[in-house]
């Protein structure tokens, strides 16, 4: 199983964190990988999150209706991101949830990464006491 892209995302946040103190070093790293790219660029704010979660919500009950959505929510993630909108795309009822939320798929799976990139960051430093 090879690892999803959510998690090489969150991943990178974490041990990128150091770049912040010079953004230089990783432009580099961002041009190889452009879910890298597209994660470290993507601003999480508290409208998009709002959204996430009703997202989630309806992505949930519509998985209790169609096992294809929550089937698709258990893999979506294991792929690139491109290939995780494709697949949301290619489901009606996944289409539907996200609509409904007034949310994209690539939104989605983004929001999904960078808060967990967010609060993986926010454990270590808890845990240095910073």
């Amino acid at each position: 199983m090879r690892p999803s892209s959510v998690i090489r995302g969150a991943l990178m946040l974490m041990v990128g964190l150091p770049l912040l103190l010079d953004p230089s070093l990783a432009s580099a790293q961002e041009e190889e990988d452009p879910d890298s790219k597209a994660y470290s660029s993507y601003t999480l704010t508290m409208p998009k999150y709002k959204k996430y979660v009703a997202a989630s919500v309806n992505l949930a009950n519509a998985g209790q209706r169609n096992p294809e959505v929550k089937k698709a929510l258990q893999t979506v993630l294991d792929g690139s991101l491109d290939e995780g909108v494709a697949h949301f795309n290619r489901i009606p009822e996944a289409r539907r949830a996200f609509a409904d939320a007034g949310l994209t798929p690539r939104d989605f799976i983004l929001t999904f990464g960078v808060s967990v990139g967010a609060q993986m960051a926010n454990h270590m430093v808890k845990k240095q006491g910073m």
